[in-house]
C-alpha cells in the first residue's frame, strides 16, 4: 500500500512539473507576442511621423563685409620752368682803360718806332630779360660768353643773377675786366662778339585737379538660407 502511493505521488509530480512547463512556455510566448505588437506599433508610428517631414530652405540675415570703390579728387602737380623772352642783345663795348708802349726802333737816342698796346680793358654785354608769368616771381641767371675776334674761341666769360617780378622786364648787364702784361697778353686781344646762355630758369608748380579711386570698407545686412527639416 505505502509503495502504491509513493508512486502515485510520482506521477502527480510529474504532471505538475509537465503543467508548470506548459504554462511557463505560454507565459514566454505571449510575452513574445506582445512585445511583437509593441514594436510594430511604434515602428509605424516612427514611420508616420517621419513622411510628415520635409527639408526646406530658411531665411536668416548676416552682416556682410565688403569694400567700394569711391571717387576722390586730389592734386597732380608738375615742376615746370617759368615762361621769359629775351630782346635787344647788345655787345656794349671792349674798352682800354689803360695803355702802355715798347720802343722797337732808337735812333739817336729817340724812339722812332713804337707799339702801344692795352694792359687793362673792359667789356660788357646786355639783354632785355621778360618774365612772361603772370603770377610768380623768381630769380634768372644769366652767362656771357666773349669770343676773340681772329678765331671766334670763347675768351672769358662772366654771369649775373637778376630777380624779375611777374610781367616784368630787366636789363641784365655782364661785364669782365681784364688785365695782363706785354703785347701777347690777354687785355690786348681784341673781343669782337659775345652770347648769352641761361644758366638756371626759376621753377612753379603746375597743378591740376584728378579723380583717383580708393577702396572703403563697408558692411551690409544679406539674406542667406540654410537647410532645415520641417515636420507638420
Amino acid at each position: 500500500m505505502v509503495d502504491k502511493n509513493k508512486e502515485e505521488v510520482k506521477v502527480n509530480k510529474k504532471v505538475l512539473s509537465g503543467v508548470i512547463i506548459f504554462i511557463f512556455i505560454i507565459v514566454i510566448l505571449l510575452g513574445i507576442f506582445l512585445f511583437s505588437n509593441s514594436y510594430l506599433s511604434s515602428g509605424n508610428v516612427v514611420k508616420e511621423v517621419l513622411s510628415n517631414c520635409k527639408d526646406v530652405q530658411v531665411p536668416y540675415d548676416e552682416q556682410e563685409t565688403y569694400y567700394e570703390s569711391v571717387p576722390y579728387t586730389d592734386q597732380e602737380c608738375d615742376t615746370i620752368n617759368l615762361a621769359y623772352s629775351v630782346e635787344n642783345e647788345v655787345f656794349d663795348y671792349d674798352t682800354c682803360n689803360k695803355y702802355e708802349e715798347v720802343c722797337n726802333k732808337f735812333i739817336f737816342g729817340v724812339c722812332s718806332d713804337k707799339t702801344k698796346y692795352c694792359v687793362d680793358k673792359s667789356v660788357s654785354c646786355s639783354l632785355d630779360l621778360r618774365n612772361l608769368d603772370s603770377s610768380n616771381s623768381g630769380t634768372w641767371t644769366v652767362k656771357h660768353l666773349f669770343s676773340l675776334t681772329e678765331t671766334n674761341e670763347d675768351f672769358k666769360s662772366t654771369q649775373t643773377s637778376i630777380f624779375i617780378y611777374p610781367q616784368s622786364q630787366e636789363r641784365v648787364i655782364n661785364s669782365v675786366r681784364i688785365q695782363s702784361q706785354g703785347v701777347e697778353g690777354d687785355a690786348n686781344k681784341d673781343i669782337g662778339s659775345c652770347f648769352y646762355q641761361i644758366v638756371s630758369i626759376p621753377t612753379k608748380q603746375d597743378c591740376r585737379d584728378v579723380i583717383r579711386y580708393q577702396d572703403v570698407k563697408r558692411t551690409r545686412t544679406v539674406t542667406k538660407y540654410k537647410l532645415e527639416t520641417v515636420c507638420d
